[in-house]
């Protein structure tokens, strides 16, 4: 999730990026065992899953800018998901990377991804 805030620090726009099985939840589950076809998309406003946990990390227009560029490339290539090669957090790595921050290991739970991203690069939220 991204977007921009005023001096305040209140959200003016809110957007969210993602990568999911172009078949949707039944490629979740063919994607445990063989790598199909996702999609990488942006949406504005947040998803309609509920977080149970996030890292927010306030970025420079030029950071801001890089987030934009990397998604947009991981949009135009030839990608495949699978859980063990290359899962949302693989994805989320990719972005990451493109700002210098460290990354946790793909194969982690949501949860722990997150925890694990917040702890190796501090907390700014």
């Amino acid at each position: 999730m991204f977007g921009r805030v005023n001096e305040r620090g209140q959200v003016l726009s809110m957007r969210h990026a993602e990568i999911w099985p172009d078949s949707g939840d039944p490629g979740l589950f063919v994607g445990i065992f063989v790598p199909v076809r996702p999609r990488v998309r942006i949406a504005d406003g947040d998803s309609e899953q509920v977080a149970v946990i996030n890292y927010c990390r306030y970025l420079t227009e030029a950071e801001f800018a890089r987030v934009m560029r990397t998604i947009e490339a991981e949009r135009r290539q030839d990608l495949y998901w699978n859980v063990w090669l290359f899962n949302c957090n693989h994805f989320t790595n990719n972005v990451a990377d493109a700002l210098g921050l460290k990354t946790p290991p793909g194969l982690l739970l949501p949860h722990a991804y997150v925890s694990a991203l917040r702890l190796l690069n501090g907390r700014q939220d």
